[in-house]
């Protein structure tokens, strides 16, 4: 008997997903607009709503923001902003900043190394994830290479 409702409840739970589960509808990325030949370059890509499974209902956009590139950083190098992907200060060298467009397309040229990478967000600088050695949004550029970044803002979004 508890294969049979085993696989009711799954057929009830899918059917409510086959009607209307819209998924996260993510943007195009934009590498057709590159035009450097070394540093950086994405996406900076909104999340908003839930996005558990087994049907997501969240909405994800392409959104312009500030994106600013520091010296490689930790927590250690940083003062806390508002919760825990915040930053009120970053306290290693800015090497550069730029702004992504409507589509949430930016680039950057950098010389080879390896950087931190922050997008403003309400007057405070967001990380987006932990590096391989805990730093905070580590990049790496090396030398003629362009690195594809995408930095998704998911603050507002369930998981």
């Amino acid at each position: 008997m508890f294969p049979i409702v085993s696989m009711l409840l799954a057929s009830i739970f899918m059917a409510g997903c086959d009607k209307g589960c819209p998924g996260d509808g993510r943007p195009l990325r934009n590498a057709d607009k590159v035009t450097i030949a070394q540093g950086l370059w994405g996406d900076v890509w909104f999340f908003e709503g839930d996005f558990m499974p087994i049907c997501p209902q969240g909405h994800v956009r392409a959104v312009s923001r500030e994106i600013v590139v520091f010296e490689l950083t930790t927590q250690v190098d940083t003062t806390p902003g508002s919760s825990q992907v915040f930053y009120s200060e970053i306290h290693k060298p800015e090497i550069a900043r730029t702004t992504s467009d409507r589509t949430g397309f930016f680039q950057v040229e950098l010389p080879p190394g390896v950087y931190s990478v922050f997008v403003v967000e309400n007057a405070e600088y967001y990380m987006c994830f932990f590096g391989d050695d805990m730093s905070l949004a580590s990049f790496s550029v090396n030398s003629g290479e362009v690195t594809d970044v995408l930095l998704d803002i998911t603050y507002l979004s369930s998981w």
